[in-house]
């Protein structure tokens, strides 16, 4: 089936059916299925839904490039992906657009720790086991064996922050009140300086505001410099354990989980969303894992097709929606006009524009994930 012709072919089937229509699974290719649904509980809706299983396919996270955000389709171009789709939530507009608003490590290198206790997704290539859970995160410091708390990873430094950066934030620290910036390489301390530092790409720079200076230890150059990362579970009772997600190599962030176990969660406090967010109807991303390890990817648009109202999906329904797919484990990812799924180098869905038009151009994003044949 060559790229120009999966969506077409598929939507027009469907059309053919009544309003429940569903067409069977195709398979791409061996391990990797797709299938699409034209409605479900009685709404109209258009729902992508890409079945992956990672004995043929590794999953990862990427990045968009140049501290600029990037379609999903050019993040899965640059990483040869034969399917990917958007990640987690972002900043969208001003100087640091592209910044994660949530928890995100690429191939062992961080890119953000979380602001607040959200959902997320974390696994390894050379592990199969996936994570689901609700973090936080803890990262902490020593300089010469002196003990301190770092407020986050590549976040826009407040006064009263310590930030640690690195070569996945934008080139430099981009502070502009002067505190102390120690820039570090092999576990030591090789320049101090006061603002805007240039961040190397085989180092870090720990960057503190003028107000928490005084809580940094006695340092020079050649201080001995260690810093680590500690993933917390916020789920009670724990689902998951810190020791465990110390081996996911990749982890993305999303709001809120939508199964866990194999129950639908119905209880969203945990996570601060707004209740508008959870019971409007939005274009949505989720993704999932089934009993037999296999990964579920999908995309509801949020638009107008034809005469039809079609207004996304709320939370509690697309919770609802992944658990009779078969998903033990859900998770919400970044939606609205971001939402994006993209096969063969082909962008199956629409997205929803001013007037509930459809977007002439593919949303740019933050993060992407990628599906690459093994």
């Amino acid at each position: 089936m060559s790229n120009t012709s999966i969506r077409p072919l598929l939507v027009f089937a469907c059309f053919l059916f009544a309003a429940n229509a569903f067409c069977a699974a195709q398979e791409l290719q061996k391990g990797l299925s797709y299938s699409f649904r034209s409605s479900y509980d009685g709404d109209y809706m258009s729902i992508y839904i890409l079945e992956v299983d990672p004995q043929y396919f590794d999953v990862v996270s990427g990045k968009s490039e140049g501290n600029e955000l990037e379609t999903v389709a050019a993040i899965a171009q640059r990483h040869q992906a034969v399917a990917a789709v958007n990640g987690g939530f972002f900043k969208k507009e001003g100087q640091f657009a592209d910044l994660p608003m949530g928890i995100l490590k690429i191939d062992q290198e961080w890119c953000a720790s979380p602001h607040k206790s959200r959902g997320a997704i974390g696994w390894s290539k050379a592990d199969q086991k996936v994570l689901f859970d609700q973090v936080l995160t803890s990262v902490t410091a020593e300089i010469d064996g002196q003990a301190f708390k770092i407020d986050g990873i590549n976040r826009i430094r407040q006064d009263d922050k310590i930030i640690l950066y690195n070569k996945l934030f934008h080139p430099t620290t981009c502070t502009k009140t002067a505190g102390v910036e120690l820039l570090i390489k092999d576990q030591q301390v090789c320049e101090i300086g006061q603002e805007n530092m240039a961040i190397p790409s085989d180092g870090v720079v720990l960057s503190v505001g003028p107000l928490r200076v005084s809580e940094l230890p006695p340092v020079w150059k050649g201080s001995p410099f260690a810093w680590n990362v500690q993933i917390i579970p916020q789920s009670e009772p724990p689902y998951t354990a810190s020791e465990e997600w110390d081996n996911a190599a990749n982890i993305v962030g999303g709001a809120p989980i939508l199964v866990r176990a194999g129950q639908v969660l119905t209880d969203f406090s945990l996570e601060q969303t707004l209740d508008g967010f959870l019971y409007n109807k939005f274009a949505r991303t989720a993704i999932g894992l089934l009993p037999n390890g296999h990964w579920i990817f999908v995309v509801v648009e949020g638009k107008k097709h034809f005469i039809l109202e079609n207004a996304g999906i709320t939370i509690p329904s697309l919770a609802a929606f992944m658990s009779g797919l078969g998903c033990v484990e859900a998770l919400n990812l970044c939606g609205g006009g971001t939402s994006t799924m993209v096969i063969n180098g082909q962008v199956l869905n629409k997205s929803r524009g001013e007037g509930n038009e459809l977007e002439k151009q593919e949303r740019k994003v933050s993060d992407a994930i990628l599906i690459i044949k093994k």
